[in-house]
């Protein structure tokens, strides 16, 4: 046989394998249809779950109806347990208590400030002095000791500087407000206050600090305010400040102070509550390598009898989780088997702090045999940056190989999406994963006007979107895991 006619059998024997893995794939991705979550969103984003906040009875009420329809694969079995529950310890904080009131004027919380630091039964009343951008050179020339201290950042962002700064030069408390940028205090109070109002949590045995404060003592407390605060508390209005930091002499604020603040922040209540991941799997034919699909099931619950639906965060991701894994347990009875073991996890107390990938990352004893994440995290809606063009889908990855990104660019072109690499949002369980440097890749349809608000409701979802996403994801899975006929 010539070396051409050699090529061309070669080639003709690739194509009918692709062809067949094309079709074999097809099969199972048809059988992922849009009104079977559709009826999942209306489920977990129903009143009857009520925003399945954690340690609640709507969560409860999700969990069973996810662990009922994993029960309803006869292949997807619980991992190496008897259960697919996987439950795990949390403390439990209760509401936080804080009064603030200067020169006589009740400041009200998210309204007129936001408040950062110990939740300790501190009560006092403090004399309030000016000390401009609050930089080291400005306190050095200072006397802030056991006072309260008003500061000017540029950027509300860089404000815990500015408090440890003032706190290492003995100040007990900061008042901060940003002269450049008028209403960015709206804009943080506005994404803080549904955190703030609900619980929040941490996993048992594990430190209290965030992460990303760990390098700070902790021994802080300030506030950020309202440019519309700042007259009423210091009698002149934030203007009147900025040109005064300007002229750069403190002087005269070291001799008198320009007002007062009183303040008493209550110790916060504990207690330990359980959580439940869920979790299933198919095991691989010949690896004890594993590929991980998760979602968090999880949202805010109701807060001031308002329920927090949750219908794109997570509802959406979690349908999608059961439509997959439900999708591979019918390839598997078909005899299509992966060589890798699948993990399916529908995570908790992702908004409590990604505790639930938490837990399972650090228990998970084969954790470094994972070659792959895939988080699925708000996959229903569409971002104001693509309100003309809605056929796109964010893929947050990292450590992501090159033929990985190419076939998953391919795989959303496919399904009508562009791959959009270009978010760098990392608040979801992909990071537990990630940053024990494992690839992770974040299917995300980005934030929008409902995000995190009672208003992300299941009438507002795009149900083909999240089929899409689903059919990606699934075929995304089948390519890694190495599906064969067996």
């Amino acid at each position: 046989m010539t070396k051409s006619k050699l090529s061309l059998v070669l080639f003709a024997i690739l194509s009918v394998h692709i062809l067949n893995a094309q079709t074999n794939v097809k099969q199972f991705t048809n059988g992922i249809k849009q009104k079977t979550l559709k009826k999942h969103i209306y489920v977990l984003a129903s009143d009857s779950c009520a925003g399945r906040g954690i340690d609640t009875e709507g969560i409860t009420i999700a969990r069973n109806y996810i662990v009922k329809h994993l029960h309803s694969g006869s292949e997807l079995k619980p991992y190496k347990s008897d259960s697919f529950i996987q439950p795990f310890e949390l403390i439990k904080y209760g509401s936080r208590q804080i009064n603030i009131e200067s020169e006589g004027h009740k400041l009200y919380r998210y309204n007129d400030y936001i408040y950062y630091g110990k939740y300790d039964n501190f009560n006092k009343d403090l004399p309030l002095i000016f000390t401009g951008y609050g930089t080291e050179e400005d306190f050095k020339n200072m006397n802030v000791k056991g006072k309260a201290v008003f500061i000017l950042n540029n950027n509300l962002r860089a404000s815990l500087s500015s408090a440890n700064r003032a706190e290492k030069y003995g100040a007990e408390f900061c008042i901060i407000a940003n002269p450049k940028v008028i209403n960015q205090f709206q804009s943080f109070s506005r994404q803080i206050k549904s955190y703030s109002t609900s619980p929040s949590y941490r996993l048992m045995g594990k430190e209290e600090t965030p992460v990303f404060l760990k390098n700070f003592k902790f021994d802080y407390r300030y506030i950020n305010v309202s440019s519309d605060v700042v007259k009423r508390v210091t009698s002149e209005s934030i203007n009147y400040w900025k040109k005064e930091a300007k002229k750069n002499n403190y002087a005269k604020y070291n001799k008198e102070s320009i007002g007062s603040v009183k303040i008493s922040v209550n110790r916060r209540e504990r207690d330990t509550v359980t959580a439940n991941n869920i979790v299933a799997y198919i095991p691989g034919t010949d690896s004890d390598e594993y590929i991980v699909v998760g979602a968090h099931y999880d949202h805010l619950g109701t807060i001031d009898n308002k329920i927090y639906y949750g219908a794109d965060d997570n509802a959406s991701g979690t349908a999608a989780l059961i439509e997959i894994a439900k999708a591979f347990d019918r390839a598997y009875r078909s005899g299509y088997k992966p060589t890798k073991s699948i993990i399916f996890i529908a995570f908790s107390a992702e908004e409590g702090g990604l505790c639930g990938s938490k837990y399972f990352v650090d228990n998970f004893k084969d954790i470094n045999k994972v070659r792959l994440m895939l988080n699925l995290d708000m996959i229903g809606r569409c971002d104001n940056k693509h309100a003309n063009n809605c056929n796109y889908i964010y893929l947050n990855s990292s450590h992501l190989p090159d033929d990985l990104k190419q076939q998953c660019t391919k795989t959303c072109n496919k399904y009508g999406l562009t791959a959009d690499y270009s978010s760098n949002l990392r608040g979801s369980d992909s990071k537990s994963f990630s940053n024990k440097g494992l690839t992770t890749i974040f299917f995300f349809t980005g934030l929008h006007k409902d995000y995190h608000k009672p208003s992300d409701t299941k009438s507002k979802i795009d149900y083909g979107k999240v089929t899409k996403v689903s059919k990606i994801v699934f075929e995304t899975i089948w390519n890694s895991a190495g599906v064969t006929k067996q």
